[in-house]
């Protein structure tokens, strides 16, 4: 309803926007459960096409920088930083601020890693001006997250050939690594048409190496089956 018809919400926008700063501060770290990933994304869908009717509270706004880089599970990372990019005043200000948080000594597996990259992913997208300065951290941090099996398939594993796993079940390299080609994929639909050339022909190649191999991007061909069924060959969402 908020991506066909966002206007519905405008009598009820107060409402949601309270219930996000209820719910920013329901768990330590301001972590969210996943009824929280619905209300952000209603409220994303009615601030991109009604950014001046989103409200402005200081509370709303800190609650929208807690879910970008603690909320859990990462999904609300996305639309919060959505919000604040489609409606804040001091837009990039907060773009600023978050991606600086990011990519500060970014370390693979600390706490709320996840998030990070989930928010990285959506800044370079809507905020790809502020990101432009740190674009070689951002690829750096992106590439180190894809160019390395941290938890090598088994003979079990290659054996078993899952055909799908529930996404709650993912381990998080798989989720880090599928948020780390959004990422990447993200900075050329932020710059399509700019010339991207160098960048463009680099993530491309990356794309097709993973279709042509079925997800596998080493030549030891470790990566366990399910890492590789949610690569672009099959079902990168």
């Amino acid at each position: 309803m908020s991506s066909s018809n966002p206007a519905v919400f405008k009598a009820n926008v107060k409402a949601l926007s309270d219930l996000l700063q209820e719910q920013s501060l329901s768990k330590s770290y301001g972590a969210a459960d996943s009824g929280a990933v619905d209300t952000l994304k209603a409220c994303a869908g009615f601030a991109k096409f009604y950014p001046k009717d989103m409200p402005q509270e200081r509370k709303l706004l800190d609650a929208l920088v807690n879910f970008s880089l603690t909320g859990k599970p990462p999904a609300v990372a996305k639309h919060a930083v959505s919000i604040l990019m489609y409606s804040a005043n001091r837009k990039v200000m907060y773009a600023s601020d978050l991606l600086r948080a990011c990519v500060k000594n970014f370390k693979f597996g600390e706490e709320h890693f996840l998030t990070k990259l989930a928010c990285l992913s959506q800044l370079v997208l809507l905020a790809p001006d502020q990101c432009e300065d740190e674009s070689k951290t951002i690829t750096t941090i992106a590439k180190g997250v894809l160019f390395k099996v941290r938890n090598p398939a088994t003979e079990e594993d290659q054996e078993s050939l899952k055909e799908w796993v529930d996404d709650e079940l993912l381990d998080d390299e798989c989720k880090a690594k599928l948020l780390a080609l959004r990422i990447l994929v993200n900075r050329l639909r932020a710059n399509a048409g700019t010339g991207a050339g160098t960048t463009l022909e680099s993530v491309m190649t990356l794309l097709i190496k993973l279709v042509n191999n079925e997800g596998e991007l080493f030549p030891e061909k470790n990566t366990p089956f399910v890492t590789r069924a949610f690569s672009p060959s099959g079902n990168l969402r």
